[in-house]
């Protein structure tokens, strides 16, 4: 009971901050997705356990129309994902990516990082896409949605340890784009 205290207080004392930190996020949030307008561009680069195995270009354009945002990513100069980011609630930074093939990503926006998190055949994704200045840094993490090993589940010195699943990264990858123009 006492390791599970001690995480929900660690939990707790790292999202809470001081007043000024959240007015300056507020600032942040209400200005998204107009602040990231453009066309970014980089290398993405792409490790399979624990290797880069390949680099390629890539290209993020976010063009604001209307109440939406056309987000189209293009990969190489061949494989190109248009995609609509719209608001669902704006204050709460609660975003969807429409892919227009019935498939719908909610994505959520802390501070200047905005994630989604899904399962897809098996497998567990997470984007992060972060702006930082004049760059976006956008990553995603592909493992199994099988625990490679599970730990804890036991009573330790009387004390109930919860049980921790643990699963395997197998895909990383990573672009630093640059606003072009």
């Amino acid at each position: 009971m006492r390791l599970l205290m001690a995480i929900m207080s660690s939990i707790l004392l790292f999202s809470c901050s001081s007043s000024n930190q959240l007015e300056h996020e507020q600032v942040v949030v209400d200005k998204f997705p107009e602040t990231w307008a453009g066309v970014w561009s980089g290398d993405l680069s792409i490790y399979k356990n624990g290797k880069q195995s390949r680099t390629l270009p890539m290209k993020l354009s976010i063009l604001p129309q209307g109440d939406s945002v056309q987000w189209t990513i293009q990969y190489d100069t061949m494989d190109t994902r248009p995609y609509t980011l719209k608001v669902v609630d704006r204050e709460k930074g609660v975003y969807v990516v429409d892919e227009h093939n019935t498939i719908k990503l909610e994505s959520y926006l802390f501070g200047n990082k905005l994630i989604s998190q899904y399962t897809v055949m098996d497998n567990q994704i997470t984007i992060m896409e972060e702006k930082k200045g004049d760059t976006i840094i956008f990553e995603v993490l592909m493992s199994k949605n099988v625990p490679v090993s599970t730990t804890g589940g036991q009573k330790v010195d009387g004390e109930e340890i919860p049980e921790v699943m643990t699963y395997p990264v197998k895909i990383y990858q990573k672009a630093i784009l640059k606003k072009k123009g």
